[in-house]
């Protein structure tokens, strides 16, 4: 599989992306709060804070159809050869970010979590 980013885009005047740091798609809250009906076969969610990004997201594409007004533009995350580049908390570099990545007190990643790999302050 290609790195991920080989498929960024810039922003452009109908296109925002967001590259959120310390998460994936999906977060434990939203499995647990969102899509309890729904069963994952690995049994390892991401514990990033993914949804309060995604509520901004909303919130922001919401202003733009009613009022015109972007949603701001944010940093991507950053690369060291194919690889994400990490802070010395082993956290990514760049990227929207959120107080868990930003003052951490775990390494957060958008690797799934099992009970035996969940993160663990550094």
């Amino acid at each position: 599989m290609p790195p991920f980013y080989l498929a960024r885009q810039p922003d452009a005047p109908l296109l925002r992306t967001w590259e959120v740091a310390g998460t994936a798609h999906a977060d434990q809250y939203l499995i647990d709060y969102q899509m309890s009906s729904i069963q994952f076969p690995c049994g390892a969610v991401n514990t990033g804070p993914q949804h309060y990004v995604v509520s901004a997201a909303v919130a922001a594409l919401k202003t733009w159809i009613e009022s015109g007004l972007a949603p701001a533009t944010g940093d991507p995350i950053a690369v060291v050869g194919n690889a994400i580049a990490l802070d010395a908390n082993g956290n990514a570099l760049g990227g929207v970010r959120s107080p868990h990545v930003d003052v951490p007190i775990a390494t957060y990643s958008g690797v799934g979590s099992t009970a035996e790999s969940a993160p663990v302050p550094p």
